[in-house]
């Protein structure tokens, strides 16, 4: 192990970044030239991450900040840093306290020209989130990214979290993933989205199991988005009705969307029809992911039927663990036949496509100079279907991937 980095302070070092060090401080380095410090796996004590902010303070150029599964990160926060050329930090997966959210909101004050904050999977900052907010308040004019996954977000803090929201006006994107616990909060949160609805482009809402009436919240928001290019509403399996709202909402923007991940929903046949309408108006998705939906029935022929717009587009399809019946099959491979340019396919888990094999393969065929990458893991193929499959990867020259268990 490297103890001793003095060898470097004659080099104007920019970029630092130090994984799995338990000590730091006997390391002997200057760290007034640094413009990008990254601590990952790091395990620092108490008195030594306070040492290492007390070091940083004069490191006026410091631009980006990269904390992750470091013991006592916050902390380096308790004396104050220089923040005013900060555009980005990161403190991820640290189990900040509520002390440690104060000193990290003190010194978010003094930054005016953050442009992205990532305190994802900090389970306890959900608790104590009002210091951070109002820090952040320095910055609502110049944030652009903020990623709040895994946060343990509860009704007060996410009704404070709304009312900053509302100051910023140019925020692109939003994570607020594995948050379930936001209740009537979850209402503020996308009443204070709204003062960025012309500008947000990525919205990660990855299993926050919404509610019927928070599902209505979204689907007005996104009513009021016309940008969107990535949507992942993957594994939120309780919206019931309400999944119409969010189909309508996401129409705003149907010409910008390239993404979309409704994996993990156990769509209904019903929900299937209204994501299948909203599909047909997207002319230019790039990226779509369905997987583990064995309940679409009959919908999922309004889903291959909406996804036709984007024949000419779409680049990755995932469609694993649909349990797709050979009916279902034979509408996937209809839809197929209209796709060009396709490179990736995850058909994995599917085990009941029948004598459809044969018209999927057919399908894939006219993306032929194209794909790169086919998935077909646990799909347990007879020898027949085995043969039909062997004809076409003889055809198939752009083929680099190929999974087959």
């Amino acid at each position: 192990m490297v103890n001793n980095l003095s060898f470097l302070n004659s080099h104007p070092i920019q970029y630092l970044s130090l994984t799995g060090f338990s000590s730091i401080l006997n390391l002997h380095f200057n760290y007034n030239t640094i413009d990008f410090l990254e601590l990952i796996n790091c395990n620092l004590g108490l008195e030594e991450s306070v040492k290492l902010g007390q070091q940083l303070s004069n490191c006026h150029h410091l631009k980006s900040i990269k904390l992750e599964k470091s013991n006592n990160a916050g902390n380096i926060f308790q004396k104050s840093l220089p923040g005013k050329r900060l555009m980005k930090i990161r403190i991820c997966n640290c189990d900040l306290t509520e002390e440690q959210n104060h000193f990290l909101g003190r010194f978010l004050k003094d930054c005016h020209s953050l442009q992205e904050i990532d305190v994802s999977y900090n389970g306890k900052s959900g608790n104590e989130l009002k210091p951070i907010c109002n820090g952040l308040e320095s910055s609502s004019n110049s944030i652009l990214k903020i990623n709040l996954a895994g946060c343990s977000l509860n009704e007060l803090t996410s009704g404070l979290l709304g009312d900053f929201l509302q100051q910023c006006n140019s925020l692109r994107t939003i994570d607020l993933s594995f948050n379930y616990l936001c209740g009537q909060g979850f209402q503020k949160i996308c009443q204070g989205l709204k003062s960025s609805s012309k500008s947000l482009s990525e919205m990660n809402i990855y299993e926050c199991s919404l509610t019927v009436q928070q599902s209505c919240w979204l689907g007005n928001l996104l009513r009021e988005c016309t940008s969107l290019q990535i949507i992942d509403f993957s594994c939120n399996d309780t919206c019931g009705k309400s999944l119409q709202s969010i189909c309508e909402g996401l129409k705003s923007s149907s010409t910008t969307l390239t993404k979309i991940d409704f994996s993990g929903c156990f769509l209904s046949d019903e929900q299937s029809y209204w994501l299948g309408d909203f599909l047909e108006e997207c002319n230019s998705l790039k990226e779509i992911d369905l997987s583990f939906n064995s309940n679409c029935r009959i919908g999922f022929k309004k889903i291959c039927h909406g996804l036709k717009s984007s024949a000419n587009t779409l680049l990755k399809i995932t469609l694993d663990g649909c349990c797709l019946t050979d009916e279902q099959s034979y509408w996937l491979a209809s839809f197929l036949q209209y796709c060009n340019s396709l490179q990736e396919i995850d058909l994995s888990f599917n085990s009941n496509y029948g004598n459809a094999i044969k018209n999927i393969c057919n399908g894939l065929k006219t993306s032929i100079n194209s794909l790169s990458k086919l998935t077909l893991d646990g799909c347990d193929l007879t020898d027949e279907q085995t043969d039909c499959l062997d004809q076409f990867l003889k055809d198939c020259i752009s083929l680099k991937e190929f999974y087959f268990t």
